[in-house]
């Protein structure tokens, strides 16, 4: 292996004679690949850190049953020097103008005036621009560059079908509450090369931003009525279902249900796509705490069925 990398984990570790040794993750425009950095090289080579540009050598191993590069040398370039890192950063496979119009289109059919107003407001050109170069995750599912407006178009696309589907369904506070139930991402994470938490993301995260800013523009409107404030604020609170995985509340109206189930769908088909991808060639994934197990990767193929079980 020589070739160049964003750092995107870097970890310092201790052997068990108190020696250093260094874990990284390295990634570029194709994904991601575990490395480790042994003493004296660390001790050599270490002045880098999280986010720089690198030029690797090494060899690749595998680890775990998965690759992993054995550093020998590992020198800092200039990101200024490059210009453009468009090789090293992850982005969304799909069309961005098309995301971008299909979000919008999905917007523009909401009737009732009030919840119209509302994304009005929160989708300025200014904040679009940045929810559309937002990740929707640092890891697992939609992490990438324009992961955040895939991930909410998707959502939005469900949540019109499930509108028709069942009666009882009010589909503008339905479609308002799958476009605006991760707006908060946008301050939570920073997107450039590499996708971190913020320090506000880290001590707030993205349900309470969220809920701050959604509530500052409903009460830019006037005469925005009460019982509707609630409903779509309920939706943005309840949208991860139970309190452990971080909800103020669960979901207790027809759209909240369908809003949290629908993203919990959407985040784990994807999160099963990541998890294909770093398998490469193997039917079989490593272990997924998310799936609290390992997932069968092998798609279906109609040779299948000549297989004697």
């Amino acid at each position: 292996m020589d070739d160049t990398f964003i750092v995107a984990k870097k970890q310092i570790f201790k052997k068990k004679d108190g020696k250093d040794f260094c874990r990284l993750v390295l990634q570029d425009k194709t994904g991601k690949i575990n490395a480790i950095i042994w003493t004296e090289t660390l001790n050599q080579y270490g002045r880098f850190e999280q986010g720089d540009l690198v030029a690797v050598k090494g060899e690749v191993m595998s680890f775990e049953d998965e690759k992993q590069i054995n550093i020998n040398k590992i020198e800092k370039i200039q990101l200024d020097l490059l210009g453009d890192l468009s090789d090293y950063i992850r982005v969304t496979p799909h069309d961005i103008n098309m995301l971008r119009t299909g979000l919008l289109e999905i917007i523009k059919e909401i009737r009732n005036p009030y919840l119209s107003k509302l994304l009005e407001l929160i989708f300025d050109q200014d904040f679009m621009t940045k929810f559309e170069n937002s990740a929707a995750a640092v890891s697992f599912h939609h992490a990438y560059k324009g992961g955040l407006i895939e991930h909410t178009l998707s959502i939005a696309k469900s949540c019109r079908f499930m509108a028709e589907h069942y009666p009882n369904i009010n589909r503008d506070i339905l479609l308002t509450g799958a476009v605006i139930h991760d707006v908060g991402k946008v301050y939570e994470y920073s997107t450039r090369h590499i996708i971190e938490q913020t320090d506000q993301g880290k001590l707030l995260g993205h349900i309470a931003i969220g809920y701050n800013l959604v509530s500052q523009k409903i009460d830019q409107i006037e005469g925005f009525p009460q019982e509707l404030k609630m409903r779509i604020l309920h939706i943005l609170l309840s949208h991860h279902g139970q309190l452990e995985f971080g909800s103020p509340q669960k979901p207790k109206t027809r759209e909240a249900f369908i809003v949290f189930h629908l993203d919990n769908l959407d985040a784990n088909i994807a999160g099963f796509e990541a998890l294909s991808e770093e398998a490469q060639d193997s039917d079989w994934s490593k272990y997924a705490k998310n799936f609290d197990g390992q997932l069968y990767l092998k798609t279906y193929s109609q040779k299948d069925d000549e297989v004697e079980i």
